[in-house]
């Protein structure tokens, strides 16, 4: 790939296939010798693209303990869990809904059906 133009495009599955971290696409997880590393703090978010087949479930509680979160339906389901805030789960279903969290919130994640997501980290 050629990182010397003042303009990119690329594919993001291509583009995360490069990163140490699934998914992630703009991270510190990239090569360095890629603009879309983030260890530089060039870039104030990180954004990460997944997918998930219906059923799955991610049964660690997360916690992002600096970073705000917004996670973004693309197509599909998805249940946001909030373990500690269990009135406060919500199911993403229509197309381009998000969720927000701030720093220290944990939460999970069950797919309702095959979906897409992004998440944006700041």
């Amino acid at each position: 790939m050629n990182f010397d133009q003042d303009i990119l495009t690329w594919y993001v599955d291509e583009l995360s296939s490069l990163s140490e971290h699934v998914g992630w696409f703009i991270s510190d997880g990239m090569p360095p010798s890629t603009p879309f590393d983030t260890t530089d703090h060039t870039w104030p978010f990180h954004c990460k693209r997944w997918f998930h087949k219906q059923g799955e479930y991610r049964d660690t509680i997360w916690i992002q303990k600096t970073r705000k979160t917004i996670t973004i339906l693309i197509n599909g389901s998805m249940k946001i869990l909030f373990p500690d805030r269990e009135d406060q789960d919500i199911v993403l279903s229509k197309v381009w809904t998000f969720v927000y969290f701030a720093p220290n919130v944990g939460h999970t994640r069950r797919a309702m059906t095959d979906c897409t997501m992004m998440t944006v980290r700041r």
